[in-house]
């Protein structure tokens, strides 16, 4: 045969095998197959995730992203379950986002990219009030019906003391998409535009990548007092990977405690670093000898996470949620009340956040280059790995134990804490800067502990377990004329009730001092006295009812009065707060402390 007509005969061949194939049923996907995630992307504060089904064309889930401002919707009224509602319009796709998105992926596929098929949505809710989702299918956007069943909340929503924004967190919809002649069903949280945060779990549920297997560990570098750990893709030369960070953000002050609508609840937000530009310079500088192509991070898909029992059996710890940018994570603390959240805030994270993060450990599995998954074989923590020069100490084993005890049972809502310039802590256990709070109390007032933020007293009961074995005593007074005053005293100890909280103390440290006379010497050895318990030397009247009704370790009476009548001016009365030095000195405020 010729060669021209075994090409005839091939060509034949050809035509008729593809007959045959048309006629043949082609083969659906398996019903435990999901679509290939390709990334996830930040159009107009909105986050678009993208996927490949196998079909010519790259494909977006539907947005459902709030644009509009839910703080101006009213509240209405569902007539029918007598629920009080906000209406939330969402956003399910858009054509100028789809333009953006388009842009993006140039360097990412060369398919085009369209919105999914939606075919039914759907709404879920978690501990939350939703009514019902509101869509016909040739609309590019639905409405959302959130429910507000607690007076308190509503109150809240209308006086603008908490955004009702935070109740798109407890919204689950489901989605119906037709993909690759398929129907299948994915769960979405909807989120407000340029808030930015999803839900990991939700997002890697959707999803399948298959495990990387050419993944080494090559290095472990300290920055900023953390661990970085970098691995390297051994299939692509030169190609260097750091591990999601999932760093605590260092803040000298946290947001407000807000409330969230659906779980009625109050919380905390703590936000998280995954990728630092300085961070990534840094890994470039140390790897700079292998000379590499590429040095970038992983992006955080899952994580597993381990929270400990005396954190868990107080706080309620939230999911993780990811911004659509893969840099930031965010973690909701919830609290069983206000003044919880409040006492966290304050004497924790703004003080020693280790002291919280300790409690916490996460074990990551990451996206390598969008095609595979890495899972980390460490324990990642979110504090730093060692102390800073501003973390709380303590270095006797009666105020650790105390600390460890404040810190398991929350019992902070007095006690402040201080650090002074040569790096030693105090714990506060009496402040007075106003008159707001009256220290004319009983001794079970004294014992209990009593006061608000700034003015109080810890308790006789927490004095004598903060000072067992002894402690060193700070004195801070502030006088009218803007001196300041101040006393240390060692082995100040406070015995316990069957001594009548008797006080004593060795000596006043001279070189830790400015006040030139001991006040405190008067008193030492003293028990303790109220207007409703004598236990002065002055047979004649009660020093606690003479001198201002505060409770005090007077003797016939007194040379220093901390919690006597707080002054409005400068006075000598013997009722108000006052110092004998050579003459009375009258006290504006005044503060005692305690060494940890």
């Amino acid at each position: 045969m010729s060669s021209a007509a075994q090409v005839a005969v091939a060509a034949l061949l050809l035509i008729f095998c593809s007959l045959v194939a048309a006629q043949l049923p082609q083969r659906a996907p398996t019903a435990s197959s999901k679509p290939r995630f390709v990334t996830q992307l930040n159009v107009s504060g909105c986050p678009l995730v993208v996927y490949d089904s196998g079909e010519h064309a790259l494909e977006i889930e539907p947005i459902m992203c709030v644009t509009g401002a839910i703080e101006k919707q009213p509240l209405k009224l569902d007539l029918i379950s007598q629920i009080l509602y906000i209406r939330v319009p969402v956003l399910l796709w858009d054509t100028h986002m789809l333009a953006q998105a388009g842009l993006q992926l140039r360097n990412v596929s060369l398919k085009p990219v369209r919105f999914a098929t939606v075919t039914n949505i759907g709404a879920l809710a978690t501990k939350s009030s939703v009514i019902g989702f509101e869509w016909s299918s040739n609309h590019s956007a639905g409405v959302l019906k959130i429910g507000i069943n607690n007076t308190e909340a509503a109150l809240m929503m209308m006086t603008r003391e908490t955004s009702p924004t935070d109740a798109l967190d407890q919204v689950q919809l489901t989605a119906t998409i037709l993909s690759n002649r398929k129907f299948r069903q994915v769960t979405l949280r909807p989120v407000a535009r340029n808030r930015g945060f999803t839900e990991l779990s939700l997002l890697s549920a959707r999803y399948e990548l298959e495990t990387c297997s050419d993944i080494k560990f090559v290095h472990l570098m300290h920055h900023r007092n953390r661990q970085v750990r970098v691995f390297q893709r051994l299939d692509s030369r030169g190609a260097y990977y750091i591990e999601p960070l999932l760093w605590s953000v260092d803040k000298s002050t946290y947001g407000p405690v807000e409330y969230d609508y659906g779980r009625n609840m109050h919380y905390l937000k703590l936000d998280l670093v995954l990728q630092d530009e300085t961070t990534l310079d840094a890994v470039r500088t140390q790897l700079a000898e292998l000379s590499p192509r590429s040095v970038e991070f992983m992006r955080l898909w899952a994580v597993e996470r381990s929270v400990s029992s005396l954190l868990s059996s107080r706080f309620e710890v939230g999911p993780l949620m990811v911004s659509a940018d893969w840099k930031f994570a965010q973690l909701r603390l919830y609290c069983r009340s206000i003044k919880q959240c409040t006492n966290l805030k304050s004497n924790v994270m703004t003080k020693d956040p280790f002291a919280f993060w300790y409690h916490i450990n996460w074990h990551p599995t990451s996206i390598v280059n969008s095609d595979c998954l890495f899972k980390s074989d460490s324990t990642v923590s979110s504090g730093k790995t060692e102390s800073s020069t501003d973390a709380i100490s303590c270095s006797r084993s009666a105020s650790c134990a105390y600390l460890r005890s404040l810190a398991r049972s929350g019992d902070l809502s007095f006690g402040k804490l201080k650090r002074l310039a040569d790096g030693r802590w105090f714990f506060i256990i009496q402040q007075r800067v106003s008159a707001e709070e009256s220290f004319r109390r009983t001794l079970a007032s004294y014992i209990r502990g009593f006061g608000n933020e700034n003015n109080f007293w810890i308790g006789l009961n927490r004095i004598a377990s903060l000072t067992d074995g002894g402690a060193t005593l700070r004195v801070e007074m502030k006088l009218w004329n803007g001196t300041e005053w101040y006393a240390e005293y060692s082995n100040f100890t406070v015995e316990g009730v069957g001594s009548m909280y008797r006080m004593t103390y060795r000596e006043m440290l001279r070189d830790k001092s400015n006040a030139k006379h001991d006040a405190m010497q008067y008193h030492k050895g003293m028990q303790f006295s109220t207007i409703n318990v004598d236990n002065d030397r002055d047979r004649r009247k009660s020093c606690s009812n003479a001198y201002g009704g505060g409770g005090w370790w007077f003797n016939s009476c007194y040379h220093f009065n901390p919690n006597g009548l707080f002054p409005t001016s400068p006075t000598i009365n013997l009722k108000y707060m006052l110092w004998h030095s050579d003459r009375w000195m009258s006290i504006r405020l005044v503060r005692l402390m305690v060494q940890l």
